[in-house]
C-alpha cells in the first residue's frame, strides 16, 4: 500500500502497516493509545508523526526520511511514544520519544551549507543501540538530548567527536 497524506490519520489501539514504496506524509499521523504504526516500505515525512500516549509505537522496518522545515516525529518531549528502528531512519529535523531502540540505522544529520540548512535533533529518555544497530549523531548542544544511551554488544554509536563508540563485550552505558 502507498500513502500520500495531506490531512490527518489516526492509528488508535490497533496496528497499521505501510508497505508501499514512495509514500509521503505532509499532514499529521497520530499514533494513539496502544496503536502501532509500522513502516515496511518507504515514507518521506515533511509533516508530523505524533505519539498520543506512552504506549504508542512507531516501527521503522523499511525507510523513513524525516526532512523539511516542519518535519517532526514526536512532540519534542520525552514523555510519550516508543520508536523502534530496524530499517533506516534519516533525521534532518526532530525526533523525540520516551524510548528509542535501534537495531538498524538512525542517522541524525546537520548541515549549515548555503541553501542546505537543517539541524537534526534527537530527544529521548533512553536510547538503546542493539546488536547490529548504528546511530550517527553529533553531541553538539541541542542535537542529541538523551537521558541514557546504552550501546549493547555489537552496536555502534558514530560521531565526529571520536569516530565511533562500539561495544564489543557487554552492555555499556553512556549518560548525558
Amino acid at each position: 500500500s502507498k500513502l500520500t497524506l495531506d490531512g490527518e490519520l489516526t492509528v488508535a489501539g490497533n496496528e497499521f502497516e505501510l508497505t508501499g514504496e514512495g509514500s509521503a506524509n505532509k499532514g499529521k499521523i497520530t499514533i494513539d493509545g496502544r496503536g502501532v504504526f509500522t513502516i515496511g516500505g518507504t515514507l518521506a515525512n515533511s509533516g508530523t508523526i505524533a505519539f498520543g500516549a506512552a504506549g504508542s509505537t512507531l516501527v521503522v522496518d523499511g525507510s523513513l526520511e524525516n526532512a523539511g522545515t516542519n518535519a517532526k516525529i514526536g512532540d519534542g518531549t520525552t514523555t510519550n511514544g516508543k520508536l523502534e528502528v530496524a530499517g533506516t531512519l534519516t533525521n534532518k529535523n526532530q525526533v523525540s520519544a520516551n524510548g528509542i531502540k535501534v537495531s538498524g540505522k538512525l542517522s541524525n544529520l546537520s548541515s549549515d551549507a548555503t541553501g542546505d540548512t537543517y539541524t537534526g535533533k534527537i530527544s529521548a529518555a533512553t536510547l538503546t543501540i542493539e546488536k547490529g544497530g548504528v546511530v550517527e549523531s553529533d553531541f553538539d548542544d541541542g542535537k542529541y538530548v538523551v537521558g541514557t544511551t546504552i550501546v549493547e554488544e555489537g552496536g555502534a554509536f558514530v560521531t565526529k567527536l571520536n569516530g565511533s563508540v562500539a561495544s564489543s563485550t557487554t552492555k555499556n552505558a553512556l549518560t548525558g
